[in-house]
This record gives C-alpha cells, structure tokens and sequence, in this order.
C-alpha cells in the first residue's frame, strides 16, 4: 500500500499546518488531487457507514478531478478525516472517519469508453461500473513518481 495522503499523519499540527515545513494540509491535498487540467473523468463506488448501517453505493456522477470525486462525494457527513491510498493492486482507495462510522470508496478512471457511455445520458454510473473496458485503475501513485 502507498500512502498518498494521510489527514491523521502526525506532521500535521492542529491547525492542519506541517509541523516543520509550515504547507498547509489542503494546499498540499489540492495539489497530490487536483488533476482537472488532465480532463480526466473519475466515478466512485464503496460502501458509507451511517447511525443505522452500511450502505454500498456509487457516484451518480462523473467528476473532473480526483480531488472533486474525493471532496464532493464526502460532502453531508459533516466533519471527516481523510486517507487516501492506493493498493498494491494499483486501486485508489480514500477513507473518511466521521462521526458515524468510517467510509471506504474506490476512484476509478473512466475510458474513452466510459465517457462516450456516460455522455449518453442513457447510462446510469451503476450500468457504466459493470461493463468490461468502461472504467479503468487511475494509477496515481505512477503518476506522482511515488510507485
């Protein structure tokens, strides 16, 4: 597993500032994630814990940017902590911990033949996820030189 973003890592002060480098926790998210100059698109799929269970699901949407799937598909659990990883099996992973339990959820990368499916309007994200060549690992890791 290669860690690429850890909310909860100790360098960071109670402020969200690096203890000896002073960069500021979401300056230093939004650059690892912010990758919408790329005019990739990603979708989400995992499961959310909530008060009364654990419900899997998906993104109902496609996102411009790996920090808009991540940011956008957290937004209604109120205060969360963020990891993100991604496995030796090339997946990239984030998990939120927040008040009622902890989120796990995958980005996937769509292919040109994801997006055509996807601009279609006819497709939901759901049928998109399930068909062979649709979506791909993002491979982020590589990207960043840290694989």
């Amino acid at each position: 597993m290669i860690k690429l973003f850890d909310e909860l890592d100790e360098r960071w002060d109670e402020n969200g500032y690096d203890k000896t480098e002073g960069v500021n926790i979401w300056d230093e998210f939004d650059e690892l994630f912010d990758d919408s100059e790329e005019k990739n698109q990603y979708v989400v799929l995992g499961y959310h814990q909530l008060w009364d269970g654990t419900y899997k699901g998906n993104s109902t949407k496609a996102y411009k940017s790996i920090r808009d799937a991540i940011v956008e598909s957290q937004e209604g659990f109120g205060i969360c902590y963020t990891q993100v990883y991604e496995e030796e099996n090339g997946k990239l992973v984030f998990k939120t911990i927040h008040h009622d339990g902890n989120n796990r959820q995958e980005i996937l990368q769509l292919t040109p033949l994801g997006e055509e499916m996807y601009h279609d309007k006819f497709y939901a994200i759901g049928n998109i996820l399930k068909e062979d060549g649709a979506t791909k690992d993002v491979g982020l890791a590589k990207r960043l030189g840290v694989a």
